[in-house]
């Protein structure tokens, strides 16, 4: 395994904690021991709830906030390392039927564009 594949899978173990209450060690998301039924359950505002802590410091946002935790890159990163997990990495997120890749739908677009363009 490549020091990016543990790096990804540290962030699917943060995200877990955060957003599931859900503790994997980085060794059992490595040996694919995340339920499927949990990866296809992630749903992209949970996402970008998380996103949002990771730059900003705080769940909810609103206008006058600025991230200060981290740059744009950094949160593609983060995006990128859930990716990789995803049982359907290519599909794009469909919000009607909610299937897909929940990385790939248009609000983290969004929300990495807006932190990229405000530092």
């Amino acid at each position: 395994m490549t020091e990016t594949e543990k790096r990804y899978a540290k962030y699917l173990k943060r995200f877990f904690l955060f957003g599931y209450d859900e503790a994997f060690t980085v060794e059992q998301v490595l040996n694919d021991e995340v339920p499927r039924e949990l990866l296809l359950s992630i749903r992209p505002e949970r996402i970008v709830d998380w996103l949002h802590i990771q730059a900003y410091g705080k769940e909810k946002i609103g206008g006058e906030d600025r991230p200060m935790e981290c740059r744009s890159s950094t949160l593609g990163s983060y995006k990128k390392g859930l990716s990789s997990f995803m049982p359907r990495q290519m599909v794009t997120w469909d919000p009607v039927n909610e299937f897909g890749n929940p990385t790939r739908s248009e609000s983290i677009n969004v929300l990495v564009s807006k932190v990229k363009n405000l530092k």
